[in-house]
């Protein structure tokens, strides 16, 4: 992990850094037949599956981009695993897979409703861009993650913001998520290629 990755403020903890690595899948599917195909995947080779929804850019095209949850209560997806998925996911969709376009700075995926309860309130991409200001790169999305555990297959899908900067804002996002109340957020270094989970003073399972 780089050290300019760390907040100057506390109430933050870091698991263990992972090697990073994503992955984006577009074509014409629909949302239904993207998570129909993730759930196929899930049960046939048992990985986690998650990620982030993109809108459409054109009317109906969505895309889908996977990252390396680096979480170890799910286990942590080998990188040759996660590649294989991709590729067979792909097939199941008739999609396209793209190389991460990104090399430098961070990656963060906030949710917008506090915590995990659904009638929490809820923010919106245009109170995170008036606090951020015009140094960060932000686009709506979904988070979505599907795995299968205990014999069964569990989704969890939220709206959230994607946010792309320089490590000098990374700590503005470190009081963003505390202020949205949030759990826990991952950040992708993508100077260093590292991936991390932070959990926040407000996170009730830490890994």
């Amino acid at each position: 992990m780089t050290l300019s990755a760390k907040p100057s403020v506390g109430n933050y903890r870091s698991t263990d850094a992972v090697e990073l690595w994503s992955s984006r899948l577009s074509g014409n599917f629909t949302r239904p037949e993207l998570e129909h195909a993730i759930k196929v995947a899930v049960v046939n080779d048992r990985q986690h599956y998650t990620g982030f929804v993109s809108a459409p850019t054109n009317g109906h095209e969505i895309s889908y981009t996977r990252t390396r949850y680096p979480r170890k209560k799910y286990g942590i997806t080998p990188i040759v695993d996660c590649e294989l998925g991709m590729a067979k996911l792909a097939d199941m969709v008739n999609g396209e897979i793209q190389s991460e376009k990104q090399v430098s700075g961070f990656r963060v995926v906030l949710g917008l409703i506090e915590g995990y309860d659904k009638e929490a309130p809820k923010h919106t991409i245009s109170e995170i861009v008036a606090k951020l200001g015009e140094g960060a790169l932000i686009e709506s999305a979904d988070v979505l993650a599907i795995r299968f555990a205990q014999d069964r297959i569990s989704t969890y899908t939220e709206p959230v913001v994607v946010i792309r900067g320089s490590q000098s804002e990374l700590p503005r996002i470190y009081e963003l998520a505390d202020e949205f109340k949030q759990e826990r957020f991952t950040v992708e270094d993508f100077d260093a290629q590292k991936a991390w989970v932070i959990e926040t003073r407000f996170c009730t399972e830490p890994d």
